[in-house]
C-alpha cells in the first residue's frame, strides 16, 4: 500500500491533516434506520498509509436484494463484530481525519447514526468525490464510481460493491486525476464544513474533533473577555465551524466552547433556557406582543407591550405578531366575556374622563353595577383565556420530540407560547416561537392538549 499509493500520500499531505478514504456497505439507504455491513478505508497521514476492512453485523436483516446488489449476506455478518463493538478500535482513525468517499454524505450520515446507537460523538471534514470529479472533468456528464472506471481503464479488486473493492477503485481514480490537474484549490473549496479558522487555539480544535457530533445540540463558545455565544443547531459540527469562520478575527480569544447534545430542535430551546438561567444570560427581543394587566386606582386595566425573552414565574398572557392585533384580540375577548372595555382601558378612542361609557349607552355593561372588585375577579377569572396565534390553538400542550436513530423520546410542556422548565418556571424566546410554529405546521402527530 505503502508504494502503491505513494504519490496519492504525498498529495494528500497538502492538507495537513489525516486524510480517510473510506466507503461503507449498509442494509439500505435510510440513514436514520439502515445499519453498517462493512466498512473499509485507506488512511492517509505523512507518508504513513493504512488498510482497513471488516464486516459488520448490522443486527437487522439484510434483504436478498441488498445481498445480490453487494455480495454481503447474513450468514456472512452473523459471527461479525457490532459498529458498537468495532468502534473503540476505528475511532482514533476516524476523529480528526478529511472523510474522503464518493457521496460522502451517505456514508458520513451513516457513521454519524452509528456513533449516535453507541453513544459516541463523531465529526469530521467530508470532501465528496462525485463533486471533486465534477470540478475536475466539468465536460463529462456521468461520474458514478462504474463510469470512472471505464473512463480510466480501472481493475476492480474483488467484488464490486464491496467496501475495499470501492475504496481501492476509487483510491487508483484519485492518484490518476490529480496527477493531471492542480486539484488542491478544487478540494479545499468543496470540503464540508471548510477548514478551520488559522488562529484558532489548539485546545478548540481538540474538543470540536473529540465532543462534537454533526447532529442536534447546543453550542457555547466563551471568550476571554467575558461574552458568551449560544447556537442552536441541527447539525452542530459543521454549524459551530462555519461561525468560527465568519469569526474568524475573534476565533484567538475564544476560551472555551461546549457542546450539549439533544435529540431536537424543542430540546435544544430546553437546553439553551437553562444555560440562560445558568449564565444569566440577556436575549434578543423575539418581536412577539403580549397583553400585560395592570391595576389603575384599584381597577385592572389592560395594554399591550412587546413579550419579553427570558425566564418568567408564569406564562405570557395572550401571543401576539402585531400591536394592532392583540388590541382587536383583547376587545373581542372582552365583549365575549362581558368586561367593560372602559374600565379595561381598550376603547378603540379615548373619551373624555367625565363621559360615560359608552357601551352602556348602547346596551347593558358590566361597568353600571360600579362593582370594581367583580370587574377584576372577572379578568382575573378569564386572562389566560386571551388568544395566541393562529397557530398555537390551544393554551396548553405537551409535545414530543423522537430521535428516529436512538428512539430517545422526551415530552415537553407548552403552555401560552412559553415552554415549562424542569423548576417549574416559563421560558420565551423567539427560537422557540419559530419552533413551535414548525411543530404545529408540519409536526401535528407530535402535539397533544393536556
Amino acid at each position: 500500500m505503502q508504494q502503491r499509493y505513494a504519490f496519492l500520500a504525498q498529495q494528500f499531505a497538502l492538507f495537513r491533516q489525516p486524510v480517510l478514504i473510506l466507503d461503507l456497505e449498509a442494509t439500505g439507504g435510510d440513514l436514520m434506520r439502515d445499519r453498517i455491513t462493512e466498512i473499509a478505508f485507506l488512511r492517509f497521514d505523512g507518508d504513513s498509509v493504512q488498510h482497513f476492512s471488516q464486516l459488520i453485523n448490522p443486527q437487522q436483516e439484510i434483504s436478498p436484494f441488498i445481498t445480490e446488489l453487494t455480495g454481503i449476506s447474513n450468514e456472512m455478518v452473523q459471527h461479525a463484530p457490532t459498529f458498537a463493538e468495532l468502534l473503540p478500535k476505528i475511532l482514533p482513525l476516524l476523529r480528526g481525519a478529511i472523510l474522503v468517499a464518493h457521496n460522502a454524505r451517505f456514508d458520513y450520515s451513516l457513521l454519524n447514526s452509528e456513533c449516535a446507537r453507541a453513544g459516541v460523538a463523531f465529526a469530521t471534514q467530508t470532501l465528496c468525490t462525485v463533486k471533486l470529479s465534477k470540478s475536475l472533468y466539468p465536460h463529462e456528464y456521468k461520474h458514478n464510481l462504474d463510469v470512472i472506471a471505464e473512463r480510466f481503464a480501472l481493475t476492480v479488486e474483488g467484488s464490486r460493491h464491496r467496501a475495499w473493492a470501492d475504496v481501492a477503485m476509487l483510491a487508483d481514480f484519485l492518484q490518476l486525476a490529480l496527477a493531471q490537474h492542480d486539484w488542491l484549490p478544487m478540494a479545499m473549496n468543496l470540503l464540508q464544513p471548510a477548514a478551520l479558522p488559522e488562529h484558532l487555539p489548539t485546545q478548540i480544535r481538540a474538543i470540536l474533533a473529540h465532543e462534537f457530533s454533526d447532529r442536534f445540540g447546543v453550542v457555547r463558545i466563551q471568550a476571554a473577555c467575558g461574552r458568551t455565544d449560544i447556537l442552536l443547531c441541527e447539525q452542530a459540527f459543521q454549524e459551530t465551524v462555519v461561525w468560527l469562520n465568519r469569526h474568524a478575527n475573534q476565533v484567538q480569544q475564544i476560551e472555551n466552547i461546549e457542546f450539549y447534545p439533544t435529540i431536537g430542535a424543542l430540546h435544544n430551546v430546553f437546553v439553551y433556557a437553562k444555560l440562560v438561567q445558568q449564565y444569566g444570560l440577556s436575549l434578543p427581543e423575539n418581536g412577539r406582543h403580549t397583553v400585560q394587566f395592570y391595576a389603575q386606582q384599584g381597577c385592572l386595566k389592560a395594554k399591550i407591550r412587546p413579550l419579553a425573552s427570558g425566564v418568567m414565574s408564569e406564562p405570557p398572557t395572550g401571543v401576539f405578531f402585531h400591536p394592532k392585533a392583540a388590541k382587536k384580540a383583547v376587545q373581542e375577548w372582552a365583549g365575549q366575556v362581558g368586561i367593560c372595555p372602559t374600565w379595561l382601558g381598550i376603547l378603540p378612542y379615548s373619551p373624555p374622563k367625565s363621559a360615560p361609557c359608552p357601551v352602556s349607552l348602547l346596551k347593558n355593561c358590566a361597568c353600571e353595577s360600579g362593582d370594581v372588585a367583580a370587574h377584576n375577579a372577572l379578568v382575573q377569572s378569564h386572562r389566560y383565556h386571551l388568544p395566541t396565534v393562529d397557530w398555537l390553538p390551544q393554551p396548553r400542550l405537551q409535545i414530543s420530540e423522537t430521535d428516529v436513530c436512538t428512539g430517545q423520546t422526551l415530552n415537553f410542556v407548552v403552555e401560552r407560547g412559553a415552554l415549562r422548565l424542569d423548576d417549574g418556571t416559563w421560558f420565551v424566546c423567539a427560537e422557540l416561537l419559530n419552533v413551535l410554529k414548525h411543530k404545529f405546521k408540519s409536526e401535528r402527530k407530535t402535539v397533544a392538549v393536556i
